[in-house]
C-alpha cells in the first residue's frame, strides 16, 4: 500500500487518505485549507484583491448596461415635451345600464424615437372649473411612429350624472421607446 505523509503532523498515513487519522488535518491539495494559516492568509488576500475587484467591475458595467437600456421615460418630467395630446374631445353616453366617458384625439410625437405602451391620465371638470372625476389608463395597443402623430381613445365608468361633466385635461404620465 502507498504511504505519505501528513500535511500537518507529517506522520505516515495512506497515499489515498482524505483525513489524517492522527492529526484528522484535511489532506485537501487544491481545496481551501483553513487548517494552514499561511494557505488562508494567501486565500482571502487572492479573494480581496483579485474576486472583489473583478465583481465591482462586472456589476458596474452591468448597472451602466442596465441604465443605458431603460426605455421608460417620465414624459411629464422632461423639460421637453417629445408626446403630446394635441387635440382631445369629451363624449359621454350610456354604456349597457352603466354611465360611461370617452376621451378621444391626437397625439404628437416630436421626437426621432417611437413610442408606446402609453399611460394617460385625465381629469374632468364640471361647469364650474371643478375637478369631478379622473381616471388614469395604460394602452399597451398605441404605438406612436417618430416624427408623426396618431389618435387614441380612452374610456372610463362615469361616477357622476353624464351632465356634470363639461371639460376635461387629458395627459400623457410616461410612455416606453419602441425598439
Amino acid at each position: 500500500m502507498d504511504k505519505t505523509i501528513c500535511r500537518y503532523c507529517k506522520e505516515e498515513i495512506n497515499k489515498d487518505a482524505k483525513k489524517c487519522p492522527h492529526c484528522h488535518g484535511w489532506q485537501v491539495k487544491w481545496g481551501l485549507d483553513l487548517q494552514n494559516p499561511k494557505a488562508l492568509i494567501i486565500y482571502l488576500l487572492f479573494l480581496l484583491f483579485i474576486i472583489m475587484p473583478a465583481f465591482i467591475v462586472v456589476m458596474t458595467n452591468l448597472e451602466r448596461y442596465w441604465r443605458s437600456s431603460k426605455t421608460e421615460t417620465n414624459i411629464s418630467e422632461t423639460s421637453y415635451k417629445v408626446i403630446e395630446i394635441s387635440t382631445s374631445s369629451l363624449d359621454t353616453y350610456k354604456c349597457g345600464n352603466s354611465k360611461c366617458i370617452a376621451i378621444s384625439g391626437v397625439i404628437e410625437n416630436k421626437s426621432n424615437s417611437a413610442w408606446k405602451d402609453l399611460y394617460f391620465h385625465a381629469e374632468l371638470f364640471n361647469k364650474h372649473d371643478q375637478m369631478i372625476d379622473n381616471f388614469s389608463n395604460h394602452d399597451y395597443d398605441i404605438i406612436v411612429p417618430a416624427n408623426a402623430s396618431t389618435t387614441f381613445r380612452i374610456t372610463e365608468s362615469a361616477i357622476k350624472d353624464l351632465s356634470e361633466y363639461s371639460k376635461h385635461k387629458v395627459s400623457i404620465r410616461w410612455a416606453r421607446k419602441d425598439r
